[in-house]
């Protein structure tokens, strides 16, 4: 979130943006909370703001989980130098007044893990999909994760 090394947001009452979060699970709490405000401040409902809010959540969730390798954000700031890139994600949220239409869109760069993580995993895309109106994922370049809430 602002004022976060590597990491800019922006609100709006129309847009809320964070870019480059790095793919790591202590990075998306300010990014859910930000969220979470930005819809409050856009007079969604406080039932629809949760709904969209833990989507939002999964769609990073499974980013940080799924899309880069446990060993890609491998190298800790504090070991100096690293030959590591460091893995990033984004949101976007925009919210059209007029119809009250969410849109979330989540994306990565990295290439989706199908590495079976046995009987408890695999909630977060059905979750998302119960929670939205309407998903797209596209994975050609990376993974994006489209999510639209209508009538908010």
């Amino acid at each position: 979130m602002p004022g976060a090394e590597g990491e800019t947001a922006s609100m709006e009452v129309d847009t809320f943006t964070a870019l480059d979060i790095r793919a790591e699970a202590e990075h998306l709490t300010p990014v859910r909370r930000g969220l979470l405000a930005w819809l409050r401040r856009a007079e969604v409902s406080e039932g629809r703001s949760h709904d969209i809010t833990l989507a939002a959540y999964e769609a990073l969730a499974n980013s940080v989980e799924h899309a880069y390798g446990a060993s890609d954000n491998a190298g800790d700031e504090d070991d100096g130098p690293s030959d590591v890139t460091v893995r990033t994600i984004g949101l976007r949220a925009s919210r059209h007044p007029d119809s009250g239409l969410v849109v979330i869109r989540v994306w990565d760069q990295g290439v989706w893990d199908t590495t079976d993580g046995g009987w408890l995993r695999g909630r977060g895309l059905p979750l998302i999909y119960a929670l939205a109106d309407h998903v797209a994922i596209d994975s050609i370049t990376g993974t994006t994760i489209e999510m639209r809430f209508e009538g908010t």
